[in-house]
C-alpha cells in the first residue's frame, strides 16, 4: 500500500534564511520513499529514501512542498509516526511557537479501514450466468 502526503516548507518570518537542513527519516512500518519537491528553491526536484536535503536559501514567503508516496510494510502498524523538521542555519525562532530550532511537526496516519472480503465464485454467480446465457440465445433464435 502507498501512503502519499505533502510536506511544506515556508518562510513565514521577516529574514531571509540560508542553509535549512531538511529531514524526514523513515518512521518504523514505512518500506520506502519516493519524493517530489515543487518551488524554485528545491535543491533536488525529486529523489528516493528518507529525505536529507540541504536548502541553501530560503527567501521570505518562499516556500517548497515535497510529495512524498511512502510504501508502507506488508503489515504496517495501526499508526505510523512521521517526524519532519527543518532547521535554519542561522539564529531564528520557529513558527507559530515561537520556541528555537529544530522546528519539527508531527503527522499521525492512522489505518481506519476494514477490509471486506467480495465472494468470486459461487452458485448465485453460476445461477446469473445461466440467465445471462439463455437471455441471449434467446434472443438469437427471434
Amino acid at each position: 500500500m502507498v501512503l502519499t502526503y505533502t510536506i511544506e516548507v515556508t518562510n513565514a518570518g521577516s529574514l531571509p534564511l540560508a542553509n535549512v537542513q531538511l529531514s524526514d527519516p523513515l518512521p518504523a512500518g514505512v518500506e520506502s520513499f519516493e519524493w517530489t519537491c515543487a518551488g524554485a528553491w528545491c535543491p533536488n526536484g525529486s529523489g528516493n529514501g528518507a529525505i536529507n536535503e540541504l536548502i541553501p536559501d530560503l527567501p521570505i514567503g518562499a516556500q517548497l512542498v515535497y510529495t512524498v508516496a511512502a510504501q508502507l510494510r506488508t503489515n504496517p502498524p495501526a499508526a505510523i509516526v512521521n517526524t519532519v523538521s527543518a532547521t535554519p542555519g542561522s539564529i531564528v525562532r520557529c513558527a507559530p511557537s515561537g520556541s528555537p530550532p529544530p522546528c519539527s511537526a508531527d503527522a499521525v496516519v492512522r489505518q481506519n479501514y476494514n477490509a471486506i472480503p467480495m465472494p468470486i465464485g459461487g452458485p448465485w454467480v453460476v445461477l446469473l450466468m445461466v440467465l445471462g446465457m439463455v437471455l441471449v440465445a434467446t434472443r438469437l433464435r427471434f
